[in-house]
């Protein structure tokens, strides 16, 4: 549309239906009415330049009476019926001729919302996906798959569920409480019933912490989640143990606040004198059983960063040929 077209009739009109009309509803009726084209960025720059708003005009900013939904059957058969993506203005209007009050603007868009009446094609909906459909979320790294056409609870996709899931499910029955599934071969497509394992929620990230047993089948994870339980009863039972504080010499048993830190089994000073500022001093570490890195024989690690035995400590200091030999056969280095 070329420049100096706008004259005071088009601005006249352009004021009374710019607020409350769609841009390409306008776009059309002002080629039939003035029989020429203009486009909608021509539409919002003169309506700027005149300083035009969109604002709702016959329509309540709160709601004249409350809905729900599921109870009226009546009025939500009408609204699938008569909404066929109008301006809010005149939906509510013909709302209010049919049952005698108006639909407000969170209403009406409430509504499109949930029924899936928001989106295009022509603001009618996306085009619904049956049920057994899947899709991958990429955001969990998992496959969903549709279980049924609606949700059972509005603004939310119920009706969507995990496919590992639903597999599991399907061969062993509810998945057990405070349980989640897990793929053992950690392939999150893999939908095989060997594959699956119920793996209590507490334990998920002990499974996977770096001094747990590696997994990587059934097998392997049930026997790892059986090692996690036996280690968080010992811990259990040892900070259940009463001790004596190295400060005062008061008896006492750790806080409960206190059961899931491991370094505190071997807890020597008691809740008081910590609140104190005080510490027992020469409070021994838990001895943690591993295995040397170089001549492969277990022993009693008193330090976290220990990765040797005591013999090959003192045969290190000592630098001896034996020593680096046995470490070079440990390590397949020639």
């Amino acid at each position: 549309m070329t420049r100096g077209v706008w004259g005071e009739r088009e601005e006249r009109w352009l004021r009374e239906r710019y607020a409350y009309e769609h841009a390409p509803q306008l776009v059309a009726e002002f080629e039939r009415e003035f029989g020429k084209k203009v486009s909608k960025g021509a539409l919002y720059t003169r309506a700027n330049k005149l300083g035009l708003l969109k604002m709702a005009r016959d329509l309540p900013p709160k709601a004249v009476r409350r809905i729900t939904w599921c109870r009226e059957p009546e009025m939500q058969g009408w609204m699938e019926r008569n909404d066929r993506g109008q301006c809010e203005t005149e939906l509510s209007r013909e709302f209010a001729e049919a049952f005698g009050f108006p639909l407000s603007h969170p209403q009406i868009s409430l509504w499109r919302s949930t029924n899936g009446r928001t989106t295009k094609p022509s603001r009618g909906g996306r085009k619904r996906r049956p049920v057994g459909s899947e899709r991958y979320d990429e955001r969990k790294g998992h496959v969903l798959v549709k279980v049924a056409e609606n949700p059972t609870a509005p603004q939310t996709k119920d009706n969507w569920r995990f496919k590992h899931h639903v597999e599991y499910e399907k061969h062993f029955g509810p998945i057990p409480d405070g349980c989640d599934v897990v793929m053992a071969n950690r392939d999150k497509r893999d939908f095989r019933p060997e594959n699956l394992v119920a793996v209590p929620h507490r334990l998920m990230s002990r499974i996977n912490s770096p001094d747990s047993p590696p997994w990587d089948d059934a097998e392997s994870l049930r026997a790892c989640v059986a090692w996690c339980e036996l280690d968080a009863r010992v811990h259990s039972a040892e900070m259940a143990t009463p001790r004596e504080c190295g400060v005062c010499g008061k008896t006492f048993t750790p806080p409960p606040s206190a059961m899931q830190s491991a370094h505190l089994r071997n807890m020597k000073t008691c809740p008081e004198c910590l609140a104190a500022g005080k510490k027992s001093r020469g409070e021994s570490k838990r001895a943690e059983r591993r295995t040397c890195e170089v001549c492969g024989e277990p022993y009693m690690a008193l330090r976290r960063s220990q990765r040797r035995c005591p013999r090959c400590i003192e045969e290190l200091r000592g630098c001896t040929v034996e020593y680096h030999k046995r470490w070079r056969e440990r390590h397949g280095i020639d």
